[in-house]
């Protein structure tokens, strides 16, 4: 999938929103700091992402996307992720994809190295009614010479088709 409606939560100063708008989906990235958005809107003044500052959990759209990713919003609300799965369901299309990248819980704790992990089995207990795990990966974070790098975790997540019997 490389095309489509793509929904960033948590985007922050918005630089992967603005790499997967180059890379052809249509992006809306989201942020519940208003001054953060402000930012973005200045640093990729030329871009074509639809920053908007929001509160995920006041805002409701009929708008459904595609593809909806993740690096830096659910670690923070790890209490609420039974909520945020629902409602992830409701804001994807049929057969929509949902990619959370997260820290690893192999990684020794690093001051530096950011996000916090979330646990394969607290993905698979609360989006389990909505959605089927296909990957699982521990991928690298690579960063600059200020900051030592970490492992991280990708999950890609599809919506179940309720039409479809699930082996599980």
């Amino acid at each position: 999938l490389n095309t489509g409606e793509l929904l960033e939560l948590g985007s922050g100063s918005g630089y992967d929103s603005v790499y997967l708008a180059d890379h052809g989906f249509d992006v809306t990235a989201i942020d519940v700091s208003e001054d953060v958005i402000e930012l973005s809107k200045k640093i990729h003044v030329n871009s074509k992402v639809n920053f908007i500052a929001v509160d995920f959990f006041q805002d409701s759209t009929d708008k459904k996307f595609d593809v909806i990713y993740d690096r830096g919003f659910l670690h923070n609300y790890k209490n609420r992720l039974q909520e945020i799965f629902e409602k992830l369901n409701a804001l994807l299309t049929d057969n929509g994809k949902l990619i959370i990248i997260t820290g690893s819980p192999c990684q020794p704790i690093i001051e530096s190295c950011m996000p916090p992990p979330i646990f394969l089995g607290e993905i698979e207990y609360y989006s389990s009614n909505f959605f089927k795990i296909v990957l699982e990966k521990e991928v690298p974070f690579i960063t600059d010479a200020n900051f030592e790098n970490c492992l991280g975790y990708m999950f890609v997540l599809e919506k179940i088709n309720p039409n479809i019997k699930y082996n599980r």
